[in-house]
């Protein structure tokens, strides 16, 4: 089973570009179609994956103090 998407971050009054990835899980299956174990399903990060930045909004609110702290 893969999942691919992508998310976009809401900034103050602005959006962030459009950050994606993918995880992936290999489920087994019966016969039946159903699954075979009981155990719930841990996805992973594929490695073919853009990792997400999740600095971006520190970087932001960094520029920010240092433009109000030039401005006074």
């Amino acid at each position: 089973m893969d999942l691919k998407t992508q998310v976009r971050f809401k900034i103050a009054f602005w959006k962030t570009k459009r950050y994606g990835f993918e995880v992936g899980a290999d489920v087994e299956v019966n016969g039946d179609g159903v699954k075979a174990h009981k155990k719930g399903i841990k996805m992973k990060k594929s490695d073919s994956s853009t990792r997400l930045r999740s600095y971006f909004p520190i970087c932001v609110i960094m520029n920010l103090l240092v433009f109000f702290a030039i401005r006074n």
